[in-house]
């Protein structure tokens, strides 16, 4: 009985997590309409009026801003780029190695983009620290060309951009393209050519319009927002629901840090990779726009005739490990005059929740297969039987229980009808019946349990793993990262549960049992909507089940017939 109860539990705490997952993608409101062009230009500019770091509360970093600003164009083998001249600030990523949809192949994906109804730029600028002028995102810079291509053979492109003040201040912003990396170097140079020095800081932003619900995997919601290593903050989450304008800005120090906007495969995240301090500030704006600020604490001071460059990187790409590493890769110099190397740990934008460790290990798998088979399908497959083998000592024994009490269903059954209502007399008996054959009642719920975190772990795995988006197995399954268009493999797993049930003790309470009997139903409808990548997973892992289980009989009852 109360091994019943534990696989019952264990299958409700499963579907309390699907459940949940199901219910926040469902309840996400829609995406809010874009604000007219009338109540944008009402908004104010970026930079405070007595010269200082723009107040994160007043309003000046306007959606909609700089859409109609002249732009060129930056071509690599993995971007499609534009800059806008105002700010000289990046404003449409286009990622040529990832398409829109399966609908739209030919179309790539737009991660950063100016468009009004989903907004996500990236603004750069200088501030005045001490009563001089100041170059925000607003300034007007000029470039050498429309156009900017990596051609053949070229590893490395240069894109610089120039502004010149009335005093003789020249401002330059260099972006730095490197073939095959979605890491962008990105340097602010001040040449102060005045007779007086400049102080000041630098600062870096992306800003995003809300789009209250995520693209989804497996019917569920993928975490899409504000995120921060900074100082004793390895990792924070800001959602944008927890963001409130005009509210102070939520603000973090520390050196080596990143600020970022995630969302489900993809991520774009300004980083300040040396020793220097930094503030990371993260508020609402109007216009239902979030922003995360990188900037310096510590004024630099470039004297009269004098130059100094600020460098940091954005990384604005798919969230694959390695390239999350290198990004966030950097030297530094010790206390003994040494240089070492460190890393500001990029790579935990690969969100996988509570079973992270877990996750990482699968995909590492996964990936290993799929270099073997060249398909994530089959790869899943053979991820779903090495769990099965790693894990067959312990399932064994627990189904060895279920096939034990299976056999003394008719006994206990016997002991029931023996002692009528009187259940301290059936518990007595039933505890006596267990010990004359050396059963374990507790040892069913295993299989169940234990399958319970690899699950979650898979299903997070998967959420966040690129490599499975559009990625094709056989037939009709054309993206594992989405359900079975035809819920041919969902009725297949249906079935498999059914045909595991047959080798499971039956319950000796008849409610249980009726909850037992549509438990393949219930998540055969649950599956529906899951990406086919979980469903296949299940499948396999049911079958092999069965094919365990089946053994495990057949080894019992040939020595029940030895010993008979």
């Amino acid at each position: 009985m109360q091994n019943n109860r534990l696989i019952l539990w264990g299958i409700f705490g499963l579907l309390a997590f699907m459940l949940f997952s199901k219910w926040q993608f469902a309840n996400a409101p829609k995406p809010p309409e874009a604000q007219s062009a009338q109540v944008v230009t009402q908004m104010l500019d970026g930079q405070a009026t007595d010269g200082s770091v723009p107040q994160l509360n007043s309003a000046n970093v306007p959606d909609g801003m700089m859409t109609n600003s002249k732009k060129i164009s930056v071509t690599t083998d993995v971007f499609s780029i534009n800059i806008a001249l105002t700010g000289a600030d990046i404003e449409d990523v286009k990622l040529l190695k990832y398409s829109e949809s399966l609908e739209q192949k030919d179309v790539p994906f737009a991660l950063l983009s100016s468009d009004p109804k989903r907004r996500f730029v990236s603004q750069t600028g200088l501030i005045s620290t001490s009563g001089q002028a100041s170059f925000p995102h607003s300034t007007e810079f000029s470039a050498q060309a429309d156009s900017y291509t990596l051609e053949e053979g070229q590893d490395t492109l240069i894109v610089p951009l120039t502004y010149t003040d009335a005093n003789g201040i020249v401002v330059t912003k260099t972006y730095e393209f490197k073939r095959g990396s979605y890491d962008i170097g990105f340097t602010q140079k001040i040449d102060n050519n005045t007779d007086n020095a400049w102080q000041g800081i630098n600062y870096m932003q992306l800003l995003q319009k809300d789009p209250k619900a995520s693209g989804h995997l497996m019917g569920a919601s993928s975490y899409t927002g504000p995120v921060f290593s900074m100082g004793e903050e390895s990792y924070k989450k800001v959602p944008f629901d927890k963001l409130i304008e005009k509210a102070p800005a939520i603000k973090q120090e520390g050196t080596a840090g990143w600020g970022a906007m995630i969302q489900q495969y993809f991520t774009s995240a300004w980083l300040a990779l040396n020793t220097h301090s930094h503030v990371v500030e993260v508020a609402k704006l109007p216009g239902d726009m979030a922003m995360i600020r990188l900037m310096s604490k510590d004024p630099v001071v470039v004297p009269a005739h004098a130059s100094y460059e600020f460098k940091n990187s954005l990384y604005s790409g798919p969230k694959i490990k390695k390239n999350l590493v290198d990004a966030g890769e950097y030297t530094y110099v010790n206390d003994k005059g040494q240089e070492e190397k460190a890393n500001a740990k990029l790579e935990l934008t690969l969100d996988y929740g509570w079973f992270s460790p877990i996750s990482a290990l699968m995909l590492w798998v996964l990936e290993f297969f799929h270099g073997i088979v060249g398909n994530w399908g089959w790869a899943i497959v053979l991820l779903t039987l090495t769990a099965k083998l790693i894990l067959y000592p312990l399932s064994e024994k627990g189904y060895r229980s279920m096939a034990k009490m299976r056999h003394l269903a008719p006994e206990m059954q016997r002991i029931k009808e023996l002692y009528g209502s009187d259940k301290q007399k059936i518990g007595q008996e039933t505890i006596a019946l267990y010990r004359k054959e050396k059963v374990n009642p507790m040892g069913g719920c295993w299989p169940m349990l234990i399958q319970i975190p690899i699950f979650i772990s898979l299903f997070w795995m998967l959420q966040e793993s690129v490599q499975l988006r559009q990625a094709p197995w056989i037939l009709w399954i054309h993206d594992l990262a989405i359900m079975d268009p035809y819920f041919i493999l969902p009725i297949i797993m249906c079935a498999t549960m059914f045909v595991q049930q047959m080798f499971n003790p039956p319950p000796p309470d008849p409610m249980q049992a009726k909850i037992m009997k549509f438990m393949p139903l219930v998540f055969g409808f649950m599956f529906m909507w899951f990406a086919a990548g979980i469903v296949l997973y299940w499948i396999v892992n049911n079958l092999l089940t069965i094919l365990q289980q089946w053994l495990i009989n057949r080894r019992i009852e040939a020595a029940q017939k030895k010993m008979s």
